[in-house]
């Protein structure tokens, strides 16, 4: 019986490579070659402008552990592994792919230190490491996959020392203008398909606690109070929001990338 559960989790893992391939397909230009993936982050998004924004070492101590939740092919792991007082850093990520054929290549590219980086294939949570044993913890583009995003901000907590520190980065939160827009647009969407029997085999979904835009990529928007919410009431303080008004791709317009970064409230 056992066998089944190990068996049956390893191939359910969201495999979000897989995901894009399938149902956006010009997305396999760049997600199968590090070399492609490279010029997606360094020259046709703001991601890596975005966090050159941030000041690391009013944060980083001598021989900081970093978990860098959800890191994908390790763009950001190797950013960090080039700072002197950064010691260990863990990539956890769901896909194998990305993990040990893309991250290698990628470190290489941005003349990361792969010495440091210690790849783990899984899922959000839980999280098997120990209470209050992480230094500093890293959630690029990401957090807005979490099924749940207070739970998985209180198990953040738990794995983060006292003076630890989280950075949610380059996320996209809305106005509440503009999240009130979205749902209504999403509203009449669903009730169209409804009443004229539309049958859609996934479809969006609108509540309170967030909409689900995205139902293939599990990619889900929130408005910017709903953020600052959800981190206090999973126990963190905001130390700095950084808004950086830059669209997540260059020479485009949209909602401007922005940076969370929280302590342990006292």
């Amino acid at each position: 019986m056992s066998y089944w559960v190990i068996k049956q989790t390893e191939l359910n893992l969201a495999q979000f490579d897989k995901s894009m391939e399938i149902h956006y397909p010009d997305s396999v230009e760049y997600l199968r070659k590090p070399e492609g993936y490279y010029r997606r982050i360094v020259q046709q998004s703001n991601y890596l402008d975005a966090i050159r924004m941030i000041d690391w070492d009013r944060y980083i101590k001598s021989n900081t552990i970093v978990l860098d939740l959800g890191g994908g092919t390790g763009w950001l792991s190797a950013y960090l592994s080039k700072h002197d007082k950064v010691d260990k850093i863990y990539n956890l990520d769901s896909s194998r792919f990305f993990l040990y054929e893309m991250m290698p290549g990628i470190v290489e590219l941005m003349m990361g230190k792969i010495e440091k980086i210690v790849p783990i294939e899984g899922l959000f949570s839980p999280l098997l490491f120990d209470d209050c044993s992480l230094d500093i913890v890293v959630v690029a583009s990401s957090l807005h996959h979490a099924e749940n995003l207070e739970s998985l901000l209180k198990e953040i907590h738990r794995v983060l020392k006292k003076e630890g520190s989280l950075f949610i980065l380059n996320e996209t939160p809305y106005s509440s203008v503009k999240y009130m827009t979205s749902l209504i647009k999403a509203f009449i969407s669903i009730s169209g398909n409804t009443l004229l029997h539309r049958y859609k085999p996934v479809s969006q979904n609108i509540s309170s606690s967030g909409f689900l835009y995205d139902p293939y990529l599990n990619d889900k928007a929130y408005a910017l109070w709903y953020w600052k919410q959800a981190i206090a009431r999973a126990g963190f303080s905001m130390v700095e929001l950084i808004q950086t008004h830059l669209p997540t791709l260059k020479n485009s317009k949209g909602l401007g990338l922005a940076h969370f970064i929280c302590g342990k409230a006292l």
